[in-house]
Parts: structure tokens; C-alpha cells; sequence
């Protein structure tokens, strides 16, 4: 075992975890994100290959619009995994790029708590 001292520990790298990471790194927290798989992304990971529709659903069905969209962290991830590429090992290697470059987050994978 091994003890760490953070000020957040977020568990779980999916949407929701990897943007309260970042939300709260970027506000000046220690954070430690735990992930019990090999990558980042949850469902938006080569594992299960969904994309990222939010708000916009991706312009399909009757309450979508291509004309709206999520913003702020969501919106960076869709724009950094664009960059890079949408095949499913690009998806995982752009996750990764941001949060190896926020100094404040440390990453640990296939970790259980």
C-alpha cells in the first residue's frame, strides 16, 4: 500500500470523473484520479467506443440540434480527441495528453479503492 495526500481524490475516470479532476486542478487542488481500467473515457473509451454527444446528440433525432453543444471541459475533450483523431486509440491517447500536462493531477490506473 501506499499513502497519498491530495486535496480531492476523484474516483472513477469517466465524464464525469476526469472533468471533476480537471475542474478542480485548474482551480489549484491536489488531485488524485483513480481508475479501476487501463484508460480513461468510460464509455467514451476504445473499451466501449461511445462518442460524445451532449447536448447536441450529435444532430441525430427529433430533440437534437448540430446547432447546440456542451461547453467548457466537455467541449475541450470533444475539440482535444478531434485533433488527434476519432479512432478509438487516438481517443485514448488524447485523454491521456490532457491530463498528463495538468501538473496538479496525479493519474492512477487500474486502481481499485
Amino acid at each position: 500500500m501506499e499513502r497519498i495526500a491530495t486535496d480531492l481524490t476523484v474516483i472513477g475516470g469517466g465524464m464525469s470523473g476526469m472533468c471533476a479532476a480537471l475542474a478542480a486542478a485548474r482551480h489549484g487542488l491536489k488531485v488524485a484520479l483513480v481508475n479501476d481500467r487501463p484508460v480513461l473515457g468510460g464509455n467514451i473509451s476504445s473499451e466501449i467506443g461511445v462518442g460524445i454527444g451532449g447536448a447536441a446528440g450529435g444532430g441525430k433525432g427529433d430533440s437534437a440540434s448540430v446547432y447546440s453543444r456542451e461547453g467548457g471541459i466537455i467541449e475541450e475533450i470533444r475539440l482535444t480527441i478531434s485533433h488527434f483523431g476519432e479512432s478509438r486509440p487516438m481517443r485514448d491517447a488524447a485523454l491521456m495528453d490532457i491530463f498528463l500536462r495538468e501538473p496538479n493531477i496525479s493519474l492512477f490506473h487500474n486502481t481499485h479503492i
